[in-house]
């Protein structure tokens, strides 16, 4: 495994949050948008007392202030319905907050909407934030849009952070600009808006909105790092393990991972175990990586469960604890990790752990089959070229079925490059068990290949009787396969002998067309070569 070998494809590659257009904070790139707790909205009302900006500045001077700001829930409540605006922001955010009692948006909302008229930012933001997710108000995206939009006018920088995502997003009620959502997030991270902060250091990283800058996106991640914001500590992690906008130090993005994973971010732990089990900015150490790995599993995270179903497998950092290694490679294959699937498929085919069950290990099997072996970006803790490597380990121990899937990949050139001799070498040593199917393949293979170090006739003749004997003559498939070999040996009498009892015995007409073909090419006395063509993704019997 190539340790954080794709920061800089992340990092890129990051993606703008899913979920609900707008909430009280959003989440850094790459993760989904949920509400936010009470401390993502002090500033819309326990912040007002300590800001510098010159709306809360104007707050403090409100005659009401000092009575507001010291009052009790049943004073506040008094003075709102006596008409005062800033009791009524008050009880407006402390119901669309639970701050002290039930989250209540839609008295929320009745509270906030003459704070709002009386151009209290504080007001103006919440209340955006709930028509854009339609909580307490029937959803109205240009409304909340607005409101944001005179909230952010004034300098409130939550209103600016939200207003800035709206712009890089786009969506109903504005137009995408990511430019203008980078103007927006630059007033909320100069302000020390540390989401914003880390949202303009993807900015700069991935070239959105504004021309790529790493050292611009490295210092403004360091901001929102220094402030103790666990995502923004991990991704400056990543920009010291992938010297990207800085000097390449190993020691300091441990640091940074450190932090993030200290404060239970599953994906800072994933890149720690990947830290210690690789030895880069640490002693490596395999029992500090299995701790990790298992970390971030408890938080969800399927790649991470797969490793630490693997320390267990095989003992790495720990004593060898097969039933344990079972039951996370189980957690892991239930989310769709090829890896998990292949290994828990060979769990039970060879009774590792857990009863023997071929049948719940063809099962396992077939979820990897239809998974591939596609060298895609996989989800985080995992290198591309580990797939490879997951197949080619568990296929040296698995039935014909696995290996002949596996040849299939590198015969048809799906997810790694077209390869006759890697193929061959899996559909021989399925063969070699007596596997119909693979005595097929590997024969045809052998006597069909356009590659001529891959050719045998001879070999091809073996394997095409033997099939041809198992099935007792009665597979026209073998016979084909028989019929070319004899073909690629130069015994033409006795491929067109074969190809006949091929043609005798094809049930569909296509099938008897393409064997009538080849036909035509024994009598010319030629040998047939195969050409790879795409197939579809090899399925488990």
């Amino acid at each position: 495994m190539r340790l954080l070998s794709v920061l800089i494809v992340r990092i890129a590659c990051a993606a703008i949050p899913a979920g609900p257009l707008f909430s009280a904070a959003l989440p850094p790139p790459g993760a989904g948008a949920e509400v936010g707790s009470i401390l993502d909205l002090r500033d819309a009302w326990p912040g007002i007392a300590t800001a510098t900006n010159d709306w809360a500045k104007a707050l403090r001077k409100l005659p009401q202030w000092q009575q507001v700001n010291g009052a009790t829930l049943a004073q506040t409540e008094a003075l709102a319905r006596d008409g005062a605006a800033l009791a009524q922001l008050r009880l407006g955010y402390t119901y669309f907050a639970g701050d002290g009692v039930e989250r209540d948006y839609p008295t929320a909302v009745r509270w906030l909407r003459p704070a709002s008229d009386a151009q209290f930012a504080p007001a103006q933001f919440l209340l955006g934030v709930a028509n854009l997710n339609g909580w307490g108000v029937p959803r109205d995206f240009e409304t909340g849009v607005d409101l944001l939009n005179r909230a952010a006018e004034q300098g409130f920088a939550d209103a600016e952070f939200q207003l800035g995502i709206c712009y890089l997003k786009g969506g109903a009620g504005v137009n995408q600009a990511p430019a203008r959502g980078v103007k927006w997030l630059t007033r909320a991270a100069e302000q020390g808006k540390a989401p914003a902060q880390q949202f303009l250091a993807w900015c700069f990283s991935s070239g959105t909105g504004v021309q790529e800058d790493p050292a611009q996106a490295f210092q403004w991640c360091n901001k929102a790092a220094q402030q103790g914001m666990d995502s923004a500590q991990d991704f400056l992690g990543m920009f010291w393990a992938s010297g990207y906008g800085t000097n390449r130090d190993w020691a300091q993005a441990v640091l940074w991972f450190r932090r993030a994973a200290s404060q239970g971010l599953g994906t800072a732990q994933i890149h720690l175990a990947q830290c210690y089990a690789n030895g880069k900015g640490v002693e490596r150490d395999l029992a500090q990586s299995l701790y990790w790995w298992q970390s971030a599993a408890d938080r969800g995270f399927p790649s991470a469960a797969f490793h630490a179903g693997l320390c267990y497998y095989q003992g790495l950092g720990t004593n060898r604890d097969l039933p344990l290694a079972v039951d996370r490679l189980l957690k892991a294959a239930q989310q769709g990790h090829v890896g998990a699937q292949l290994y828990l498929g060979l769990c039970f085919w060879k009774g590792i752990g857990v009863n023997r069950d071929p049948e719940a290990a063809q099962k396992w099997w077939r979820e990897a089959a239809v998974n591939g072996i596609v060298h895609r970006l996989p989800e985080l803790g995992d290198d591309p070229a580990d797939i490879e490597t997951w197949w080619v380990e568990v296929a040296e121990q698995a039935n014909p079925r696995l290996q002949c899937c596996l040849a299939e990949f590198y015969r048809f050139g799906q997810g790694v490059p077209q390869s006759d001799a890697k193929a061959l070498r899996w559909y021989r040593k399925a063969s070699a068990t007596g596997d119909l199917a693979a005595l097929k393949a590997a024969a045809w293979l052998m006597a069909t290949s356009p590659e001529s170090d891959v050719r045998d006739g001879r070999g091809a003749l073996e394997l095409a009787r033997k099939a041809a004997s198992a099935s007792k003559r009665q597979d026209p498939k073998a016979l084909d396969a028989l019929a070319a070999a004899y073909a690629e040996s130069s015994q033409f009498s006795k491929a067109i002998g074969a190809e006949n009892e091929a043609i005798a015995l094809a049930q569909e007409d296509d099938e008897k067309k393409e064997y009538q073909s080849r036909l035509k090419l024994y009598q010319s006395k030629t040998a047939f070569r195969s050409i790879p063509e795409l197939r579809p993704v090899p399925q488990l019997e």
